[in-house]
C-alpha cells in the first residue's frame, strides 16, 4: 500500500483499506487485532464546547463480513430480491400510492412496500 504523501491520511480516506499490520502501524500508529484485513476509515460530526459542528475521523479493524451461505440466509435473500422486482413492476400511481401512506410513517415508499411484501410472502421460521 503506497500513501499519497501529499494528503493527511485521516482527512482524506474513507472506507476501509487493505493493509498489513506493519503498515497501520508504520503510517497511522495503529495496531491491528488477528483477523483483520485492513483497517476502517469513519468520519464523524460532533458539536464542539462551543456548539461548532466539527468533523472527526476514527479508525478500526476492518474483518470481511462471513457469507455462510445457509439454505435459510439464501431463501431471505431471494424473497428480498422477488420483492424488490416487484417494486420495479408497479406503475408509476402504484408507487405514488406507497409513497404517499409511507410519508405518513415517516418511510419510503419501497420500504413500505418490502416490509408488507416480506410479510405476505416470506415463509415462517
Amino acid at each position: 500500500m503506497k500513501l499519497d504523501e501529499s494528503k493527511h491520511p485521516l482527512g482524506t480516506l474513507r472506507g476501509h483499506i487493505k493493509c498489513t499490520p506493519q503498515e497501520a502501524l508504520d503510517n497511522w500508529g495503529f495496531v491491528m487485532k488477528p483477523g483483520a484485513t485492513g483497517i476502517l476509515f469513519r468520519t464523524y460530526t460532533y458539536l464542539d464546547a462551543q456548539n461548532h459542528r466539527r468533523k472527526g475521523v476514527f479508525i478500526s479493524n476492518y474483518t470481511p463480513p462471513s457469507n455462510p451461505r445457509t439454505t435459510k440466509q439464501q431463501l431471505n435473500r431471494t424473497v428480498m430480491h422477488d420483492a424488490i422486482n416487484h417494486w420495479k413492476l408497479l406503475t408509476d400511481e402504484e408507487r405514488k400510492q406507497y409513497n404517499k401512506k409511507a410519508l405518513k410513517m415517516q418511510m419510503l415508499g419501497i420500504n413500505l412496500h418490502n416490509k408488507e411484501y416480506l410479510l405476505t410472502h416470506h415463509p415462517a421460521p
